[in-house]
């Protein structure tokens, strides 16, 4: 089975998961939408959590030694 976790797309996809499984040779399903269970909790969002943010003060200290590093004066 192959879910498409969505009823708008891979709207084309039966077209080519189609035929059998070449290991146990059922047949190969398209089922549109995304598989019965429960709902997916939303989480709360959570800014910078991967990329967090640099403050000012930290910008001028990176800058300043990149320039000491290049040798670069103002």
């Amino acid at each position: 089975m192959l879910y498409t976790w969505s009823d708008s797309d891979f709207g084309a996809i039966d077209q080519i998961w189609k035929g059998t499984h070449p290991e146990d040779n059922l047949p190969l399903e398209v089922i549109q939408g995304s598989p019965k269970g429960f709902s997916i909790p939303v989480a709360p969002a959570v800014e910078e959590e991967f990329a967090p943010g640099i403050s000012p003060d930290d910008f001028k200290e990176i800058a300043k030694r990149l320039k000491m590093a290049g040798n670069i004066t103002e």
